[in-house]
């Protein structure tokens, strides 16, 4: 009885040793390895899966289809969701995940639930990958951490830079919250170093009608202005500064979301507003185009979402940067020949064997993704290294004027070079009635006074009795054609009196051949764009 018992054992032994020793063999020789990511992402409870967690599964699901970059090795994942701002839960998120056995996390993306999943993974030794912007703390004690976000600091140049190309003297930086100032700081050093005058404002935070804080500065006749906000927030900007009356040739804003390209601008294509800002997926490239598209239309399929700005089935750029993240860290576990996760317990501190030599080949990858190249900085994991397509709103949408990157700076392209915002297109093809207020003794007809509100035919009129001619010749050289001029009551000139397309003109005190001007010019939605300068 015995003896069966321990042949028996004895079989089982062998056969056990032998499947694993055939496991082995088969590993080596090619068989599939099944590697675990870990994905933290916030979300409003019960609430649609957002961009960044759509953007995790549909790279973990090319890479498993296509097996170009890892043909014997199958990526699966686990996913959790946490509330936002909510630091106790991703911790808690985090340590779950490390206990089944991952070999990085990506997400969250708010700063408190981030940091605190970073500080576990620093713990343990295992890769934390980001893909929101990240300050940079001077201790660097973030060993196990890469960002795919563009350096703040990097990004803040490139805004200055548009800010010089510009020739902008005077500027209003609007930001959203605290975290702007840190981004903007090579901006807002600027006045120091530069001959720039620098307002800076802050969006309420309470509510999203930012229509009293457009007013001030309306009022305030700021016309440069830079919006540090994201792409929900510049989308509800843009509507409430149509309804205000800003969206016009005198202003040009400059958005630091690098998803101006996806907002809908068809309303404003025609309102000669100057709208610039960059965009860092690289949208020229065939296989990019042909992965976004894909994207698209899985993303039409999907059930509607809130109106969140953006144009429906669009990437944006956190989700093109997730979609790269992804693929970085598989390159590195190409890279890493063999690899195996452990489980590993928060309460234990005994980090993860591999975890020193993964991180080095994470920092060390290079890959062309969604966004252009990726490199990462060795020390700090940051990407400090990037290629931005610098867009402007054209009648057509909003096109590429130019290239930026941190070695080389601001390239425009060759038509933009000393091209500045000319109010005179404004005018061009427009029929204008003129209505001026006679104040001088020359603005009278010989025959005798004129009366309010008589009408007098074709620009020929202001010649034979000298009403501005000078001035309203030269805006007749500019395209602008007058319909008739009419002499009024100044008692009764209002915007809410005036007809759709009046161009109306105060002249100043006259000193022999010069004087100062203002003119007007009225839309058909009521807004008004003001002009003035001396003669």
């Amino acid at each position: 009885m015995k003896i069966t018992s321990n042949l028996t054992f004895n079989r089982r032994h062998t056969i056990r040793l032998l499947l694993l020793l055939l496991h082995c063999v088969g590993y080596s020789h090619g068989m599939p390895h099944v590697l675990r990511f870990g994905g933290i992402f916030e979300s409003i409870e019960s609430g649609p899966s957002g961009a960044e967690e759509l953007a995790f599964k549909f790279a973990l699901n090319t890479i498993n289809r296509n097996r170009t970059l890892l043909p014997n090795t199958t990526l699966t994942y686990d996913i959790q969701r946490i509330n936002i701002y909510d630091s106790f839960e991703a911790s808690r998120k985090a340590c779950d995940q490390l206990s089944l056995g991952v070999a990085a996390i990506f997400g969250p993306s708010h700063s408190s639930s981030a940091n605190a999943v970073q500080s576990i993974c620093n713990a343990l030794g295992v890769p934390h990958i980001q893909t929101k912007w990240k300050h940079q703390v001077s201790d660097n004690r973030d060993v196990f951490y890469v960002s795919l976000y563009p350096d703040f600091s990097s990004l803040s140049r490139a805004i200055l830079d548009l800010v010089h190309f510009f020739k902008w003297k005077t500027v209003t930086v609007v930001y959203d919250d605290s975290t702007g100032l840190i981004r903007l700081q090579e901006l807002i050093k600027a006045p120091s170093r530069y001959n720039i005058r620098l307002k800076i404002r802050q969006l309420p935070t309470e509510t999203k009608d930012a229509k009293p804080l457009l007013k001030e500065m309306k009022r305030g006749k700021e016309f440069h202005i830079i919006f540090d906000c994201g792409h929900e927030m510049a989308a509800g900007i843009l509507k409430q500064a149509l309804a205000m009356g800003m969206m016009t040739e005198y202003y040009h804003y400059i958005f630091t979301t690098l998803d101006l390209f996806a907002l809908d601008v068809e309303p404003y294509r025609y309102s000669g507003v100057n709208m610039t800002g960059f965009r860092i997926l690289n949208t020229e490239n065939s296989q990019v185009a042909s992965i976004i598209e894909k994207w698209s239309m899985e993303r039409l399929q999907a059930p509607p979402k809130p109106d969140s700005g953006l144009l429906d089935g669009f990437m944006t750029t956190d989700a093109a940067l997730m979609y790269d993240a992804v693929h970085v860290v598989a390159v590195a576990v190409q890279q890493s020949q063999q690899i195996t996760v452990s489980s590993l317990q928060c309460n234990r501190h005994k980090p993860w064997r591999f975890g020193n030599r993964f991180m080095a080949l994470i920092k060390e990858a290079h890959w062309d993704g969604l966004t252009g190249r990726i490199t990462f900085n060795r020390t700090n994991g940051l990407r400090t290294d990037f290629d931005l397509d610098v867009i402007s709103l054209k009648e057509e949408g909003l096109e590429k004027i130019g290239t930026w990157d941190p070695p080389s700076g601001l390239n425009m392209t060759e038509n933009q070079k000393g091209k500045t915002t000319n109010v005179s297109d404004s005018l061009s093809n427009r029929s204008l009635i003129v209505s001026t207020i006679l104040r001088f003794a020359e603005d009278r007809l010989d025959e005798g006074p004129v009366e309010h509100g008589q009408q007098l035919l074709g620009l020929s009129c202001l010649r034979k009795y000298n009403l501005c001619w000078a001035f309203l010749s030269t805006v007749s050289m500019w395209g602008a054609h007058f319909r008739s001029c009419e002499i009024v009551d100044p008692r009764n000139l209002n915007e809410s009196t005036v007809d759709t397309g009046l161009l109306w003109m105060v002249v100043g005190a006259a000193s022999g051949s010069y004087f100062s001007f203002v003119v007007v010019v009225l839309s058909s939605s009521l807004t008004s764009s003001m002009y003035s300068g001396s003669w």
